[in-house]
């Protein structure tokens, strides 16, 4: 988590504002709304397999993003839609949302938590490290602390006590 508040708190250029700021926030609020996820997920993975569990937890987000969202849905003019973009949404949907979900809710109910964890919170580390290569980006010495701090905290979260 401190890796992820330090890479949050000092940019090189980019957008700045309050918008990256609470970006930034929210992302932050998404890494620990995410371990929560996975503790209160873990038992239901030892009764129920994992297309199940997906099935109930987009059907609950969905009732509970409906009133949310609702009113930039509906001004979407779906009918301006090239097939490029319906298939780049469907792609979101269904390949980089419910098949991320699956595969991780698989990887708990057959590697446990802990294993499955280690993979989603290093994720970033290896984007970073992938940006870096092909996107140039740049490499400070605030990356290499933060991904330290990436890696020490998956190192405590994994040992044995």
């Amino acid at each position: 988590m401190s890796g992820a508040v330090m890479l949050a708190l000092h940019k090189e250029g980019g957008v700045s504002g309050s918008d990256m700021f609470w970006g930034d926030v929210f992302i932050i609020i998404n890494a620990i709304s995410y371990a929560i996820y996975f503790i209160l997920v873990k038992p239901l993975m030892l009764a129920y397999e994992p297309i199940h569990v997906v099935r109930w937890i987009f059907t609950f987000g969905l009732i509970f993003t409906i009133p949310i969202g609702w009113s930039q849905f509906s001004v979407i003019d779906w009918g301006s839609f090239t097939w490029k973009e319906y298939a780049a949404v469907g792609f979101i949907v269904i390949g980089a949302t419910f098949f991320a979900y699956l595969f991780n809710l698989y990887g708990v109910h057959h590697l446990g938590a802990g294993v499955t964890g280690t993979y989603i919170y290093t994720q970033p580390f290896f984007a970073a490290a992938i940006a870096l290569i092909f996107l140039n980006e740049s490499f400070t010495i605030y990356k290499i602390i933060a991904a330290a701090l990436i890696v020490s905290g998956v190192y405590l979260v994994s040992r044995k006590t």
